[in-house]
């Protein structure tokens, strides 16, 4: 028993603590292969998948079998194999006992990946489970110098683990699946009344549908689909649990590949659509621009004839969406060449004013919304809005005092200045927009940037076209937060000998972390932008 917990037990806490963290990746990249595979070819990875407990089990492993080999050969003698398979077995032991001590540690002080354990996740890690038990099983009754091979082995065996498990209950998640889809078919079908706006794009739907939200529900009673849940399984759900009195659901389709949308369009019946940009945001899994176009484009094909389709012109890839024959097109922007656009904006404390314009009818309206991008998004749903019979009097009064989107372009007031929260951004249009108000500001400014990620062959691309950009503003102080493409800018901004600071977070990071402990002493405004840049929002 002894025996068993000294040379199993602390292998066994470790196989399960990558068997946390892998199925924590898995997780993240929403069960898919294609967005798992694309992570594994950045950067980022290597930190995560090859850690040094990783690297030094590795090298283990390929010394134990080198020496097996050059034995077999007897191209060393018995002794040497044997002093060195029995060090080797000592290393692996103490690294073993290290890394479960370590993993131990971080439970308790709960910062060990860990994924959320929803009805799916709880399937998946109990089929682990039961194949690593089997696997523990298997190598305990081995003899004892192999069984350190075994070991080893069997740590790197866990991401296939997790994909075997994954496939075993793929059949029951696919059959419960279309039953959750047929019953949201039935539902809608009862519904006959409800409109349904469908908001499509790489950017901006998330703000346009919460727009949309504010101005329809001064006078319908209307449902948007929640942050974060646009896949067609969510807004399946979503559907079934409406109420009979709904009269209006706006819904946010997201979509990573051709027939996302069309998934989701078969229970849905949109009734209205509109697309709110194209760029070439998660490319890596769409494969090409012209599957971007027309998957994002796929509700327009469900919508009944004579109904109508929004689109931001303003987005050169819109250009390039096929509109069926019944279907009215609206486009909209900041371009005059639009049915309905925004010009004259200017932004002054905290908000913004501009002309909207449609049929030759010019209205003058002030909102704090700020950006460029915001205010085509505002553009976009004011012309859905008066179409839906909301006077523009309610309009002028409702966007006079809306409310922003938790993460996107969000003010947050500070004593020593403004925090800017773009954290939940992740687009090169929106990463450029949130830049340009930074520089309107009055004050020091900072500027916390995170990676743009899922953009296959134009990721160098992007972020030189990013780098370019940075180049020719004057920010005080800029901090990269993101692991894969951070050095692109670095170099970038060196190669302009750029006039303000600069730090590579990860190299600098207790530079960074003094220089925020200690405060601003004069007006700052600091803008977050993406993902990891949200660690300094309880920081500042």
């Amino acid at each position: 028993m002894l025996s068993f917990m000294y040379f199993y037990f602390s292998w066994t806490v470790v196989l399960v603590k990558r068997l946390l963290a892998y199925l924590y990746l898995w997780q993240k990249k929403e069960y898919r292969l294609d967005k798992t595979l694309d992570y594994i070819n950045t950067p980022e990875s290597k930190g995560f998948l090859w850690d040094r407990f990783t690297r030094g089990y590795f090298i283990c492993l390929g010394i134990f079998i080198s020496d097996y080999i050059l034995f077999s050969y007897r191209l060393i003698d018995k002794p040497f194999a044997f002093t060195l398979a029995f060090a080797i077995i000592l290393i692996v032991n103490v690294l073993f006992w290290v890394d479960a001590t370590v993993s131990i540690i971080k439970l308790i002080k709960r910062t060990l990946l860990v994924p959320k354990f929803s009805s799916k996740m709880i399937a998946i890690f109990t089929t682990c489970l039961i194949f690593i038990a089997i696997l523990i099983l298997y190598v305990s009754n081995q003899p004892f110098p192999i069984t350190i091979v075994y070991e080893l082995f069997a740590l790197f065996t866990i991401p296939f683990i997790i994909l075997f498990s994954s496939l075993i209950i793929k059949p029951i998640e696919i059959r419960k699946k279309k039953q959750i889809i047929e019953e949201a078919k039935t539902k809608r079908k009862k519904l006959k009344n409800l409109k349904v706006i469908a908001v499509s794009g790489s950017y901006g739907k998330t703000t346009t549908k919460d727009i949309l939200y504010e101005l329809l529900s001064s006078k319908f009673k209307i449902v948007k689909s929640l942050k974060n849940q646009n896949t067609n399984l969510s807004l399946a759900r979503q559907v079934i649990s409406l109420n009979p009195e709904t009269e209006i659901l706006i819904a946010e389709i997201g979509a990573y590949k051709k027939g996302d949308g069309i998934d989701t369009c078969v229970f849905l019946d949109p009734t209205t659509s509109i697309i709110t940009g194209l760029n070439n945001q998660h490319l890596i899994l769409f494969g090409s621009e012209k599957n971007v176009i027309e998957a994002e484009s796929e509700s327009i094909d469900f919508l009944p004839n004579g109904s109508k389709v929004y689109i931001n012109m303003d987005s050169q890839m819109c250009h390039k969406i096929a509109i069926p024959k019944g279907i009215e097109e609206v486009s909209y922007g900041l371009k005059k060449d639009r049915k309905v656009y925004g010009t004259n904006l200017k932004t002054k404390h905290f908000q913004t004013t501009f002309t909207f314009n449609k049929n030759n009818q010019k209205t003058n309206l002030v909102t704090n919304l700020m950006s460029s991008g915001n205010i085509e998004n505002l553009v976009g749903a004011i012309a859905i809005a008066l179409d839906f019979g909301i006077s523009m009097e309610s309009i002028k009064d409702i966007i006079y005092k809306l409310p922003s989107t938790p993460g996107a372009l969000e003010v947050i007031k500070k004593p020593w200045g403004n925090l800017i929260n773009d954290s939940y951004n992740a687009n090169i249009n929106g990463v450029i927009n949130a830049i340009d108000l930074l520089t309107d500001f009055e004050g020091k400014k900072i500027l916390v940037l995170d990676d743009i990620l899922e953009l296959g062959e134009q990721a160098e691309e992007t972020h030189n076209l990013l780098a370019t950009k940075l180049s020719t503003l004057k920010i005080d102080l800029i901090i990269l937060m993101g692991r894969n493409y951070a050095q692109i800018i670095d170099e970038a901004l060196q190669k302009v000998n750029y006039d303000g600071e600069w730090y590579i977070y990860d190299k600098q990071k207790s530079l960074v972390d003094k220089i925020i402990e200690l405060g601003f002493d004069e007006q700052t405004n600091v803008l977050l932008e993406g993902y990891r840049s949200r660690i300094y929002l309880d920081k500042m």
